[in-house]
């Protein structure tokens, strides 16, 4: 029997980087993935607090840059309108 090393090396190597990837998307904390779980964390409370209008000193340019634009698309769709 002939074992090809290298490509058994490659594939564990894959199945930890599929494990580690579950393990985080399970919120499995360990030694190895707490700072991205950490990381993910705080990206997903960003977005919610930007998406919710939220406002902290970290998604308060965001969240004014998100209303600007959005009051601006409400203004180019009224410019026409008329009150009945």
């Amino acid at each position: 029997m002939i074992v090809d090393v290298e490509k058994t090396r490659d594939m564990f190597a894959q199945f930890h980087q599929e494990a580690v990837s579950l393990s985080i998307e399970a919120g499995y904390i360990t030694a190895d993935n707490v700072t991205q779980i950490l990381t993910k964390a705080a990206q997903s409370a960003r977005s919610v607090s930007i998406e919710s209008g939220f406002m902290t000193d970290e998604t308060k340019e965001q969240i004014l840059q998100k209303a600007d634009a959005q009051a601006k698309g409400v203004a180019s769709q009224a410019k026409d309108y008329t009150p009945a």
